[in-house]
């Protein structure tokens, strides 16, 4: 037979075991749950950040003009370059060749460009066996090098 005073103690602490079992169990479904919308968040970030906007310059000519120039008494060629960077903010390289009869030059500039970023760049050749002459078989060729970071 049981004496009342130890019944009401094993009892309880029945009751507080079977409680606490109860409080852990919610505690880790708690911990799960928190952890499991944690790390969904951070992927959702990283996809955005490095998959929707690339992990380096994507950057588009949108428009390319070349024409004789003098500059004082001497003649040559500017080739104007309008860049647009629809990627990640970052540097690249642009490179213009200026080909005329059978001869080519080259230029080429690093330019930082934000993401959106319009820019434009002038490239000049002053080159004395550019005649006006020659205009009319001169052509050019724009090409950029996105930089990793």
């Amino acid at each position: 037979m049981c004496i009342e005073a130890e019944c009401s103690n094993i009892w309880g602490r029945k009751r507080y075991r079977k409680m606490w079992e109860n409080i852990k169990a919610r505690g880790r479904i708690i911990a799960i749950i928190l952890t499991s919308v944690g790390l969904s968040v951070l992927i959702q970030f990283l996809l955005i950040t490095v998959l929707e906007v690339g992990v380096r310059p994507d950057i588009e000519v949108l428009n390319t003009d070349g024409h004789e120039h003098f500059f004082g008494l001497d003649y040559g060629y500017v080739i104007h370059v309008e860049l647009r960077n629809k990627g990640r903010e970052g540097a690249a390289i642009v490179g213009v060749d200026l080909r005329c009869e059978s001869e080519k030059w080259s230029r080429s500039q690093t330019v930082y460009l934000k993401r959106n970023e319009i820019q434009k760049l002038s490239f000049e050749f002053l080159e004395p066996t550019i005649e006006l002459s020659q205009s009319a078989g001169t052509s050019f060729e724009v090409r950029v090098f996105p930089l990793r970071r």
